[in-house]
């Protein structure tokens, strides 16, 4: 009797062929809410775009009104956070950007 074990990550389990979908045991892990991508946003990702981009803290403040319409605006339907990361990365840059012009 052999056993494998690996990890396996797929967004929909429909496009996983139905006689392997019988053989795995399937772990749904739930999408982030709203106020969970909101925290994750101000104290992580936020900090972070600004460090990354060679912004003092307080060059851009976001209110969570802002930050908000951001998720909602931009990166509602995703269920993770990356998309949102990357929103964060590109309005730095931008930012940074416009102060070196």
């Amino acid at each position: 009797h052999t056993r494998s074990y690996g990890d396996w990550s797929s967004d929909v389990c429909s496009s996983i062929l139905e006689p392997l979908r019988d053989r795995l045991e399937i772990i749904e892990i739930p999408a982030y809410v709203e106020k969970e991508k909101l925290e994750i946003a101000k104290k992580y990702m936020i900090p972070k775009a600004l460090e990354k981009n060679g912004l003092e803290p307080s060059s851009i403040k976001y209110n969570d009104e802002t930050v908000q319409n951001i998720i909602k605006g931009w990166c509602y339907y995703e269920g993770g956070v990356r998309e949102l990361n990357r929103s964060f990365e590109k309005i730095a840059r931008k930012f940074a950007v416009e102060l070196l012009e």
